[in-house]
């Protein structure tokens, strides 16, 4: 219902409007509870007094790292632990005949799904569409009437704890409601105290643990004295029904009091009505931080039994406890122990404060490592010892050589193979457009992954194709075509040299030449700076597309037995690792903050990563003999990359002080060199395997890159359209200027 019950001196309870409750309570402290999923609960506590602004304890405990990650959404449930603790249900009160109070409640069963901790879901059965039910509340001789209605499809109960018919039992046989079906409880509230009900139908365990129980709260006709009530229920949900459970709450959300504090005040009475239905676990405790309170067993004594700090409890067990906290501030009370069924593990553990003891190793760590990788690798040798699957194979070997590299020399031809399948390749003869053709080879039996060296005389023609077929010991021709012949540079000085002019004009010569315009950033206001980073970002977005694009088709062009998707992603997640490495190392020099001019090397970084594939790509071109397209592709880059030294100078276009000469010098090695690498390397060494593992690493790079600095853009909110307008433009100049390419 919503609200809080207070006891008057007639026994009777007083209702009180939520919104009466946090006017009277509003300023109050917090006495805050929480669990933890797969360990001890724990509950943090905060008391207020009326000068609060003065206790120093304005922060919650859920701000020191304690609980899960994330929120549960209450109004999905559809109830909320906060209300749970003081929505006592009076139900519809009137009086019969010989003037007794009749209270009438009625309980529909209904399966539903609820989440019982951040992003943990479980499928309950409740009573009212919520897990604890609804605690009654009554006084002790008044007349209870509930109607059980069975919206499920299992049969049902509701057994109350406490005196009453046997045929009020709510067991099978005795006020069992069948699916469909409904049945009226009917009976007097008797005797007082702390008391529960939850289903006894068949599996009584199962009925339980899925969340049909509740408080059953019997108040004395004396009365007792006024207080701040709740009521507490300590249970568990065992989420893959294997009789143990891996989450354990107060009113079933795990760390709910941890994010929402319960609010007390200090100097005031608190009487809390604790429950354990903790199924499968048969003991639980509470234990209070800095405070003593009054047992009340079961609630059924004007006085307490015992005044304690912890106390044990059985399943079902339940006791009423009271305490007052004198001083404003932050308190706990947690279970210190709980008493599991064969506990061998839990879904979640962890602890905030209370931990268990490490469970011995009976078998040392490196043992129970190693016995699994032993296992698999007696199973691998079993299977190529043995071949337990060649008798089912009747087919023909799946022969699948690649062609990694071919290099035309005078009157010779040389290709680089590797056996690309799972069966071993035998080489028998060489074809070189459609004739036999005389060869070496360093071997012609290639087990899986392994490589072989084809020499073959052939006096082939500047610029002619060529067809070149690998005919097996099975009769299968393997065939590779090289499009236009053409003489392989050979790896001398002149050469080199050629190769590394070629890097230079495409990757530092442009990439210097962008560097020139950090004159005219500093110059610039602050709207437009951030036009310029959001152009940088625009840029390295293309520069991603662009090398995912390259390095997928290069992917496809490598050997299928060394994964080229697998190559591009392991480069790109290295890139990424290493880049966060080095941030944190360059943020760690500066109090965690990442400086503009460390922003702008890792700018350069990731361009120059990006350029080491630009580089392999017109070495590779010019390799082939496609020289008309190698010129293209150098006066593109050439174009292309200039807008690369604008993005690299952007994040240091508002530093007050300009960066050294040497720095300029050191962005322009940093993004421009690797072309110059990747120059030489394809063209004297160009395989796509690794090809494609270059530019998993320059995408990864990139990725990071753009990470990092839209960031910041993000938090830029008083120039977001230039930031807009700035990553369309980066985007769009690299398109344009990327057609020369």
């Amino acid at each position: 219902m919503g609200f809080l019950d207070k006891l008057g001196k007639g026994g009777r309870a007083n209702e009180l409007d939520r919104r009466g409750f946090l006017k009277r309570f509003g300023a109050a402290g917090a006495l805050s509870g929480a669990t933890l999923l797969g360990g001890r609960e724990l509950v943090s506590a905060q008391v207020a007094g009326q000068h609060e602004q003065r206790s120093g304890s304005k922060h919650r405990l859920a701000g020191h790292g304690l609980g899960a990650v994330g929120r549960v959404d209450h109004a999905a449930n559809g109830f909320h632990p906060t209300e749970l603790l003081t929505d006592f249900d009076g139900g519809e009160v009137s009086r019969d005949r010989s003037g007794k109070t009749v209270r009438e409640y009625t309980f529909v069963v209904a399966d539903k799904e609820i989440e019982i901790a951040p992003g943990v879901y479980f499928p309950a059965w409740t009573y009212n569409n919520r897990v604890p039910g609804p605690t009654i509340r009554a006084t002790e001789g008044d007349r209870i009437r509930i109607e059980l209605v069975n919206a499920s499809e299992h049969p049902h109960t509701i057994h109350f704890h406490g005196f009453h018919p046997s045929g009020m039992d709510g067991v099978p046989g005795f006020g069992e409601a069948q699916p469909g079906e409904s049945f009226t409880y009917d009976f007097i509230a008797d005797p007082f105290g702390t008391h529960l009900y939850h289903c006894h139908s068949l599996p009584l365990a199962q009925h339980i643990h899925r969340g049909l129980y509740g408080a059953f709260i019997v108040d004395p006709k004396q009365g007792r004295p006024d207080a701040h009530e709740m009521v507490m229920v300590m249970n568990a949900f065992d989420t893959n029904f294997d009789n143990e459970n891996e989450v354990y709450a107060v009113n079933t959300v795990a760390f709910a009091y941890m994010n929402d504090p319960i609010k007390i005040n200090a100097g005031e009475l608190q009487r809390a009505h604790v429950i354990n239905i903790t199924e499968f676990d048969p003991i639980n405790s509470i234990h209070l931080h800095a405070n003593f309170f009054q047992l009340y067993r079961t609630g059924t004594s004007l006085q307490p039994h015992e005044f304690t700090d912890t106390i044990s409890m059985g399943q079902a067990e339940r006791h009423m406890i009271e305490f007052t906290y004198k001083q404003p501030g932050q308190f706990m009370f947690h279970a210190p122990d709980r008493v599991r069924r064969a506990r061998m593990d839990e879904l979640f553990r962890g602890g905030l404060m209370a931990t268990e003891a490490a469970r011995p190793q009976r078998v040392p760590l490196w043992v129970t490592g190693t016995i699994p990788l032993l296992l698999i690798a007696l199973l691998v040798i079993f299977f190529i010892v043995v071949n337990p699957i060649a008798s089912l194979r009747d087919v023909p070997p799946a022969e699948v050589v690649a062609v990694e590299r071919a290099v035309l020399s005078e009157g010779e031809i040389e290709l680089h193979v590797r056996n690309d399948g799972p069966d071993s390749v035998s080489v028998a003869q060489v074809l070189v457009n459609d004739a036999y053709r005389s060869y070496q080879s360093t071997d012609n039996r290639l087990g899986r992954l392994e490589t072989a060296t084809f020499t073959i005389e052939y006096p082939w023609e500047d610029g002619l194709p060529l067809s070149i077929g690998l005919v097996t010991s099975t009769g299968a021709v393997i065939g590779h075509e090289i499009e236009a012949a053409a003489l392989t540079p050979s790896p001398d000085a002149s050469t080199l040299w050629v190769y590394a002019l070629l890097g230079l004009y495409i990757g530092i010569i442009p990439v210097a030449v962008g560097l020139l315009w950090f004159p005219a950033l500093r110059s610039a206001s602050a709207a437009w700076l951030s036009f310029f980073l959001a152009f940088t970002v625009g840029l390295l977005l293309f520069l991603l597309v662009d090398t995912v694009a390259e390095g997928f088709e290069l992917a496809a062009a490598s050997a299928v037995s060394l994964d080229g998707l697998g190559l591009f992603t392991t480069g790109a997640l290295a890139a990424v690792v290493g880049l966060v490495v080095l941030e944190q190392y360059l943020q760690s020099r500066r109090d965690g903050r990442l400086s503009a001019l460390s922003l702008a090397y890792l700018v350069a970084a990731g361009i120059g990563l990006h350029n080491l594939g630009e580089g392999l790509a017109v070495g590779a071109a010019l390799a082939a003999g496609e020289a008309a397209l190698g010129t293209t592709l150098v006066l593109g880059f050439a174009v292309h990359n200039t807008t690369e030294g604008l993005a690299i100078v952007a994040p240091i276009g508002s530093v007050e002080t300009r960066p050294s000469l040497w720095h300029f010098a050191a962005f322009g090695a940093l993004a421009g060199a690797p072309a110059i690498v990747g120059a030489v390397a394809g063209g004297f060494a160009f395989s796509p395997a690794w090809a494609t593992f270059a530019f998993g690493v320059g995408a990864g790079a990139i990725a990071q890159v753009a990470w990092q600095i839209g960031q910041g853009l993000i938090r830029r909110k008083d120039a977001a359209s230039m930031v807009a307008l700035g990553l369309l433009a980066g985007f769009v100049v690299m398109y344009v200027t990327g057609l020369l390419t």
